[in-house]
């Protein structure tokens, strides 16, 4: 429970710092300031790309934890019947 709550927090962290940076690129164009825009614009991009690839891995990782234990919980069965 404790690790959903964390993932929880961290998500609407992210997505705070998501609604910031839009914010700051609008602010940023209003004033005419393309260039900051622009800055503010890509470390957004980053952050989402970052955000899907631990998003990814963090997907793939509990297949993975998944796979295992079906696989030795088979492994557990194959060898009862040997017995």
């Amino acid at each position: 429970m404790i690790s959903e709550d964390l993932t929880n927090k961290r998500a609407q962290v992210t997505i705070d710092l998501m609604g910031s940076l839009a914010k700051a690129v609008d602010k940023f164009l209003d004033e005419g300031k393309a260039k900051e825009a622009s800055n503010v614009a890509d470390s957004l991009t980053m952050l989402i790309v970052k955000t899907f690839e631990v998003e990814a891995v963090n997907t793939m990782s509990e297949s993975v934890d998944r796979a295992s234990r079906r696989v030795g919980k088979m492994n557990k069965h194959d060898l009862g019947d040997l017995e």
